[in-house]
């Protein structure tokens, strides 16, 4: 779910409880600083460009899996992403291990690093930021649905993104199951020259 999502769900959600408590004016803030950024209303497009080759709804996404995961132990034991990585499980049912086996080993890690007991130093920071951005890919997953989601580019991300998914391309096979999605996504003669040679 993203960050606007669990605000506004309103009282009783954690990320809610956490931004009223504090952070009490945000919603004032915000207004007033889009004003300035947009230089007018919230029609008039922002000012500010988005980085090249940046996913806004994924950090945004993510953002709101580090948030959730700090506020309460068991935040993102199940959540959209949970949902997403078992859609990918079946066009994806030669990789091993299935999204929803690396989503479950994610979850797995996000809760040993333990983010809302204590405060993360170092490298756990990033460590966290890798692990909730393939949460937060899983999540687009879910709402876009996997028949719209080239597998074979989520596959490779996957491979390189998550430390449960590098651990997977470390695994006798994982080229050949690579290679085997891709024909599934592209078809047998993608990438090959007429007269069948590649």
């Amino acid at each position: 779910m993203s960050l606007t999502g669990h605000i506004k769900l309103g009282p009783g959600e954690p990320v809610f409880d956490w931004f009223a408590e504090n952070f009490p004016n945000t919603r004032e803030m915000a207004t007033e600083v889009n004003r300035k950024l947009r230089d007018g209303p919230a029609t008039k497009p922002c000012a500010v460009p988005v980085p090249a080759g940046s996913d806004a709804s994924l950090v945004g996404t993510a953002v709101g899996y580090v948030l959730s995961a700090s506020l309460r132990d068991d935040a993102i034991t199940s959540t959209v992403a949970t949902t997403g990585a078992r859609l990918l499980d079946r066009p994806l049912r030669n990789l091993k291990p299935l999204p929803s086996a690396i989503e479950r080993q994610i979850v797995s890690r996000v809760e040993e690093l333990a983010p809302s007991r204590r405060e993360l130093v170092g490298d756990e920071w990033y460590e966290l930021l890798r692990l909730v951005s393939v949460l937060a890919r899983f999540e687009q997953v879910r709402r876009a649905g996997a028949h719209v989601v080239p597998t074979q580019a989520l596959a490779r991300q996957l491979v390189r993104e998550s430390g449960p998914g590098q651990a997977f391309q470390r695994q006798p096979g994982a080229r050949l199951a690579l290679n085997q999605q891709r024909k599934i996504d592209q078809g047998e003669s993608f990438g090959r020259l007429p007269g069948g040679s590649s």
